[in-house]
């Protein structure tokens, strides 16, 4: 049975011209699968990747249509408080931008404390945020837990964001870009954690452009062009025997890139 299970599902724009920006997508995540959704920008992905835990609503010039069940319980049939109650505890998300996704006026440390207390309710959370700052190789924690994100490196803001996905234990992390603006030291040990965490029977959606990442790390993969998913299928079999031409040409642009 899928953890997730997205069928024609679509999304519009009414502003500021009317647009179409998911088509009718159906993508399916089992239990403890690592998937990656690949294209270039502009194609739709973030724009789904916001709607599975609910971000997005029928409000505001957005037009949804379709179903997104996760574990049974449907994301735009539901009440807000319960979807509310998955996002954090059983889904989490790694926003693109982390700059823009951390509030400017809390610390990073007190964010992350506050995150945990609200999903575990630890006596010590402030401990447990500690031990995640050190897990995920900030080696001061205790310095770092008192910054404000705009004094933090973006490879420093990575690592919290992702402590705030990972700390609640969730059972499918979505990971919008995850590597995008660290070198290629900081892209592995990123994807290292975050395969990491499936080892314990999670499931992982990457969201990204770069299909080098998706080949490397996913055991599944949707390939997304112009707000359709043209096509899918186990990642070692698509990449040795593409059919779409739009993933032909992702694989040609990454071979030539690597040659």
């Amino acid at each position: 049975m899928s953890l997730l299970a997205i069928d024609d599902f679509s999304v519009s724009y009414s502003y500021p011209a009317p647009k179409r920006v998911v088509n009718n997508v159906c993508l399916h995540i089992n239990t403890g699968e690592i998937c990656a959704l690949v294209g270039e920008s502009g194609a739709g992905k973030t724009t789904l990747g916001l709607s599975i835990p609910g971000l997005l609503d029928n409000s505001g010039g957005v037009n949804i249509n379709g179903h997104i069940l996760f574990d049974d319980i449907d994301i735009y049939q539901s009440s807000a408080p319960v979807v509310a109650g998955l996002r954090g505890k059983r889904i989490g998300y790694i926003f693109q931008e982390p700059l823009l996704a951390l509030n400017p006026v809390i610390q990073a440390g007190e964010l992350l404390r506050e995150t945990i207390h609200v999903h575990n309710k630890l006596a010590n959370s402030k401990a447990e945020a500690l031990q995640w700052l050190e897990k995920l190789g900030l080696v001061s924690a205790k310095r770092y837990y008192h910054y404000y994100p705009h004094q933090l490196s973006g490879g420093m803001r990575q690592r919290v964001m992702l402590a705030l996905a990972l700390a609640g234990n969730p059972d499918l992390v979505i990971a919008d870009e995850p590597t995008s603006g660290v070198d290629a030291t900081m892209k592995h040990e990123v994807m290292e954690l975050l395969v990491a965490h499936c080892r314990t029977g999670k499931s992982l959606l990457i969201i990204t452009h770069d299909i080098g990442i998706a080949a490397q790390y996913s055991q599944k993969l949707f390939v997304m062009y112009k707000g359709e998913v043209v096509e899918s299928g186990p990642t070692k079999e698509l990449v040795k025997q593409p059919t779409h031409p739009y993933t032909r040409v992702l694989l040609n642009k990454y071979i030539h890139f690597m040659n």
